[in-house]
Formats: structure tokens, sequence, C-alpha cells
């Protein structure tokens, strides 16, 4: 087990959150800042660090919301596109999906590059991957000459069927590195089908990669150059920020939220639940995952309503967290689950319908402003009634984030009945009864450090590198597979991953390989990620069953992709577990104070517990508050909480006892 000293930073548009690892403790802190100060901040807890523990990280794992912010604000540089000749129009028609189908004017996304940002050239390669065009070298020079004269700092090349063929796309490398501007060629930084996703994701990545490696140099710079940095991926592992190349901005993205997910693994692992719903709800977003025994991978993600394809942890934004507002329309009510800019609007938001209901520790003067302002923008509604018409807001929330769980698991063919909920983040132990009695789970998790759950979840990564090569092969389950031709290009691929796994100081003996196909019925549109074994055929059929209801025998199959996923086994901090002697031993818990909350509609004068003072296994019966540095529990009257030996808060109904 790893002894060093570590130190994991994730860093949000807000707030940074710190755990200090270090001779088997833990060490938490949180700086909030604005005006965009986040170096200093993160400075700012460094030195915090060495001053009250004389912490000297040797090894830091950061994990960041910048690559999100930049993508949502349109905070990135001015990013150009080269396309083959024809396809100027390809990201402003992109999918023409509607989520909203009953709204007569939505509102698409514009990408965040415009048709005046897209230059053609002249190249094509056909879907056979033959270059019936090969790439105009001199016009391509000409092409990226005047993309810099013009001041663009970033540029993209996606080429039609590059995916199958990329040699045009090879063929331009030169000349872009000659000019020196970063670029990102669309076969490299995503090896999935579908031009338009391929596409926004090169993109994407050159509109981030200048002000996202700026960030991460700053914060290598706050360290001594022995330290090790490294920089938390989207799918679930960590690289070293010295390997840091032009493709891998992209793959910060959602970071911090999928930290959390790996700590949600090894809390499930350590509870025996493999069955797992988590909810993370912060100050500002709101994320839901879902796995059985181990967490689902997928290739399709979306920021701020744009693809990525990449490989990533499966992870869910349903809205922005405790800043979701309210609002009156026509005496009925909506629930924006998005933060939108009011300007002097006044609005209530999650967080102060939560104060006013009582279930937020809050200061007397805190809740009487907040009472005060939901009586002024509440005013039509009839004194007698608000306490009711309040707690209608927050189920209405509950409802919206039950229906988004629900709905998730219906996708992945579960039963939310079959699974535990596990709640993370600084608000999530808010609503996490009121969902739990919704999905009908039957036990929910509150993990120690739950405000800094993601920054925990950071200490148990792995490093993780993928290898794939696209094969379009048609597979008929009546004829003998030809699996030693397969394992031939396993092969190949499992040195590929081998090297980059190397590269990123992981040894031959904490390397593990895991071969994978990207399958699908023929003429589907989407293929499923399974194991390659002996019997891949029919575990393919049987995971199409539990997908999507049904599967075809008999029918042609088509191996879209072969994939190698190697996992770096990273040694882990040696935590000291908490023993029943480490609690203080008192008969009956002692709250710090009591507080009027409101449920059904009824006044409760409920008591509030700082965890740190219960001992293990004590019941606490709802309704009540449990809170925590960085966190708040709400224990609703049905439920009953205890504190485990890990220091989980563990919550189930009343008549489980």
């Amino acid at each position: 087990m790893e002894n060093k000293q570590i130190l994991s930073i994730y860093a949000t548009s807000d707030s940074v959150g710190f755990m200090a690892c270090y001779n088997g403790k833990l060490e938490a802190k949180k700086i909030r800042y604005s005006n965009g100060e986040t170096i200093e901040a993160i400075k700012e807890g460094v030195e915090y660090y060495k001053r009250n523990f004389k912490f000297k990280a040797e090894k830091v794992v950061v994990a960041s919301s910048i690559a999100n912010d930049i993508i949502t604000n349109r905070k990135g540089v001015k990013t150009a596109l080269v396309v083959t000749s024809g396809f100027k129009d390809l990201l402003k028609i992109g999918r023409r999906s509607r989520n909203t189908l009953y709204d007569f004017m939505p509102q698409i996304k514009p990408h965040v590059v415009q048709k005046k940002n897209i230059f053609e050239v002249e190249e094509r390669v056909n879907s056979k991957g033959e270059v019936e065009i090969a790439l105009n070298k001199k016009q391509f020079k000409t092409i990226i000459k005047n993309i810099i004269n013009n001041g663009y700092r970033a540029v993209a090349v996606g080429f039609i069927n590059s995916l199958v063929n990329n040699e045009n796309e090879k063929a331009a490398i030169l000349a872009l590195k000659k000019s020196g501007i970063p670029y990102t060629l669309s076969s490299e930084i995503s090896t999935h089908y579908r031009e338009y996703e391929r596409i926004s994701t090169a993109v994407l990545n050159s509109y981030i990669y200048e002000p996202v490696k700026n960030f991460f140099t700053d914060i290598k710079n706050l360290f001594d150059e022995n330290t090790e940095i490294r920089i938390m991926e989207t799918n679930g592992g960590v690289s070293l920020f010295s390997n840091f190349r032009y493709k891998d901005a992209i793959q910060t993205l959602f970071s911090g939220k999928i930290a959390s997910l790996i700590g949600a693994k090894t809390i499930s692992t350590e509870l025996n639940m493999p069955k797992i719903i988590t909810f993370d709800m912060s100050s500002s977003s709101s994320d839901i995952s879902i796995f059985d025994d181990q967490i689902t991978l997928t290739s399709q993600m979306k920021v701020d309503e744009l693809p990525v394809r990449i490989p990533s942890v499966l992870l869910r934004t349903i809205g922005q967290g405790a800043l979701s507002t309210v609002e009156t329309v026509d005496k009925g009510i909506k629930l924006d689950l998005e933060n939108k800019y009011l300007g002097d609007e006044y609005r209530p938001t999650l967080k102060d319908i939560s104060i006013y209901l009582g279930y937020l520790d809050s200061t007397k003067e805190e809740r009487k402003e907040v009472i005060k302002k939901l009586k002024g923008y509440f005013s039509h509604i009839d004194k007698l009634e608000l306490n009711s018409y309040v707690e209608g807001v927050f189920k209405m929330a509950v409802a919206k984030f039950s229906r988004h769980m629900r709905k998730l698991a219906a996708k992945r063919g579960y039963d939310t009945k079959e699974f535990n909920l596990l709640a993370t983040g600084s608000m999530a132990g808010l609503f996490s009864t009121s969902i739990a009695e919704r999905l009908s789970s039957e036990e929910i998790i509150i993990p120690n450090k739950n405000g800094f759950f993601s920054v925990v979840g950071m200490l148990y990564t792995n490093t993780i590198k993928d290898s794939s090569k696209l094969i379009l092969r048609r597979v008929r389950p009546s004829r003998q597979f030809d699996f030693e031709e397969f394992d031939e290009l396993f092969s190949e691929l499992k040195k590929e991953v081998k090297n980059k796994l190397i590269n990123e100081k992981i040894f031959d003996e904490n390397i593990k390989f895991y071969n994978l196909l990207d399958i699908r019925y023929e003429d589907e549109t989407y293929e499923m990620t399974i194991p390659f074994t002996r019997d891949f055929i029919e575990k393919f059929h049987k995971e199409h069953q539990k997908l999507y209801g049904y599967f075809l025998k008999n029918s042609l199959l088509e191996i879209v992709r072969m994939r190698v996923r190697g996992l770096g086994i990273e040694k882990k901090p040696n935590l000291r577990r908490i023993e029943v002697e480490d609690y203080i031993k008192i008969d009956k818990p002692k709250y710090e104070k009591k507080q009027k909350a409101i449920f059904g509609g009824e006044e409760y004068n409920i008591p509030i517990y700082k965890k740190e003072t219960l001992p293990i296994n004590t019941l606490i019966k709802g309704p009540a508050i449990i809170k925590e540095y960085g966190s708040t529990t709400l224990v609703s009257p049905k439920f009953v909480a205890s504190i485990d030996k890990h220091k989980n808060i563990i919550i189930r109904y009343k008549a489980k006892y």
C-alpha cells in the first residue's frame, strides 16, 4: 500500500476542494473564490497544508470543471475547422433530433465554431476507404496561412470517411507542424463512427486545448519538479501531466464527477452492494449514474448539448443542483433545473426552498431572510397554504430527479428496486430519502467525507489507456468464428496499450488487459460493447435482450470495432480504518440544537447532530439532520440512520427495524 503524501484537487467554477492523504489520515479543505481566481485559490490551499500540517505533496491528482466551463460559457480560443469540400454545413446541420418534443419553438444551441470559421479543401475518401482525391497540399497550406493571419489560435481537421482511411488527414500533419498552430485530427481524437460526432469532438478539443493546458501548467508550477502530477480523465483513469498532448484536452471533461464514480465503486465493494444508483449534487450541478458490479462504460457524451465521442464512464448531467430555480407560471409552478442568468430578478432556488422547509442547518437571520423573500415571491398563495406549496416545490424536484434515474435505469435494462442509492456531494443528502422512497431503494449510503467525495475518489484511481481498430466484420452465427485471427489482432492492440502505460511509469506486473468488441445486429444504428470471449455471441444476445427487450439469435452480426483497454493499477493510500473504540462512548447521541422543519404540511421540531459525535451503529430516528464539514444529510420521518465502521451514513426504512 502507498504511504506517499498525496494531495487531490478538484477545481470548479466557484470553489476548490482539497484532500490531503498522509500517515493513513485524510484532511479536507474547501476554498471558495470569485472572479476566476482559481490558481490563487489552489495556491492558498497548498500553503494551508504546508503551514498547518507540514505537508509536502509527493503526488498530486487534479480534476477540474474548466473544460466544461469553457464550452458552456463559450470562452475557448478562436478556432478554425478544415473540412472536405462540400461539407461546410456539417456542424450546422448536425443531428436534428428534438429533445423537447412538444416545444413549437425549440432553441438549438449553435456549435462553438460557426460557418464563417469553416474552410473547405479539395480531398475525398469514399466509404470503402479508397482515396478518390488526394489532399490538395498547396491549397491546404494556403488555408492554414490564412487561418493564422486572421488570428485563429487553434485548428481542427475533419475529413469525410477519414475513420476508414485517414491518409489525407495524415498528409496535413506536416503543414500543421510547420505552422506551429495547435491542431486536432478527427481520426486521432475519436475512433467512432458518425462524421458529425467525430468532427464535433475534434473541434471541441482544439477549442479548449490552450486554456486547459495553461491551467494545468500553472498548477504544475505550484509544486516542486519532482512532484508527480496526474490528471483525472473522462475514461475513469489518470495520466501524467508530463505526457499531456494536443489531443488530451477533451479527456478532462467531467473529470471531477467521474472521480466521484470511482469512489462510489470503491464504497460499493467495501459494503458488498454491487447494484448502485449514484446521485451527485452540489450547489452548481446534479449528475447521475448506475452500475451493476462494474462501472458502466460508454462513448456517447454531450457537453452543453454538443456531442463528444470518446471512451468515458457513464454519467448524465440532469440539472444545476441547488442553484436550480423556481418560476411561477399562470399561478402554477415551473422548476427549471438549468441555472439561467436572471439579472436582478429574484427567483427561489432549491437551496432557498430547503432552508424555508428547515432541511438545511441555517441561522435564524438567514432563514428569516429566505422566508421573507419566498413570501414576497409567492404572494399570490394563501399564507395558510404556503408551507404545503413550498413543500410541493421540493417534491417536484424529487420527482424530476427520480424520473431521470428511472429513465437511465430502464435504458440499461435495470429495475431501480434492485439498486441502492449512493448520494454524494454537498446537497445530495437533502434529497436522498425522498428519492429512495420513489425509487423503492432499500438502502441509502452517504459516504464519509461526502462533501469532498470527488477528491476522495481521486485517491483510488488507476491509469487507463485504450487502443482500438475499426474492422467492420460481419459474423454469421451459424459459421465457425476465426478466433485465431482476432487473437493476433488483439495482440497488436495490446502492444500499443502497453507502450502507453509504460510511458505512464506503469510496470508490467501492474497491467491488466481487457479485450472488447463493439458489436451490433446488421443495419442497427448503435453498437454494444461486449468482452471478447469464446462465447461473445451468446453474451451479445443476452445483453441485447436485457437492454432492448429482444434478441435475434439467427441474425447477421457486425463487429464494428476491436478495443483493448489497459488498466495500470496504481498503489492505493493505506488509510487507517475506523474501529469502534475510536468513537465517543455515549449511551444516547446528543444533538447540537433543534430546528423547525416541515413534513407533510406539518411542523416538527427536529434535532441537528454533528456526525463526528455519533457513535457507530447508534440509530438516529427521523426526522433529523446530520451535518458534517461540506455536506448535510436529511433523515425524513420514515427513515432511520446509523454510522458504520467506515464512517458512512447508512439510511434505511424504519420498518426494517
